[in-house]
């Protein structure tokens, strides 16, 4: 059905694998130390090290926002590579080169989205001092 010598299969079975990994790390396993090089250090999440509360809640939330990424990017490439096997039995490349288009596009998305969304959620969470939002 999947052939296995296609190398945009390994490639999405590496990246999905990274991120479960990943993912799972975060969740049960995040860094202990504000200063440590590991973890989540990019500006634009800069409220996660404030104090360790942002810190542990950051971690533990992309880890899961990074598991359901590599769940759907997983399930989503399958069919893609399914659907580009069709497409080159039944002759059709132009059809095969949308698809591949549109893994390496899913896969753009899926390197934003994780950080995008943490952003988003820690500013809804966390006021700029690191304090957690009162909720009305």
């Amino acid at each position: 059905m999947i052939d296995t010598d296609n190398n945009f299969l390994w490639l999405h079975l590496f990246m999905s694998g990274l991120y479960l990994i990943l993912g799972l790390h975060f969740i049960y396993n995040p860094p202990k130390d504000l200063t440590t090089p590991t973890g989540l250090n990019n500006p634009p999440i800069s409220k996660a090290k404030l104090n360790m509360d942002t810190w542990t809640y950051l971690h533990n939330y992309i880890g899961k926002v990074m598991i359901i990424c590599g769940i759907v990017y997983l399930t989503v490439n399958l069919l893609l590579n399914y659907l580009i096997e069709l497409s080159e039995l039944s002759a059709s490349k132009i059809e095969g080169l949308n698809l591949i288009i549109l893994m390496i596009t899913s896969y753009a998305i899926l390197v934003i989205i994780p950080f995008y969304s943490t952003e988003t959620h820690m500013n809804k969470t966390f006021d700029k001092n690191g304090n957690r939002k009162q909720k009305n």
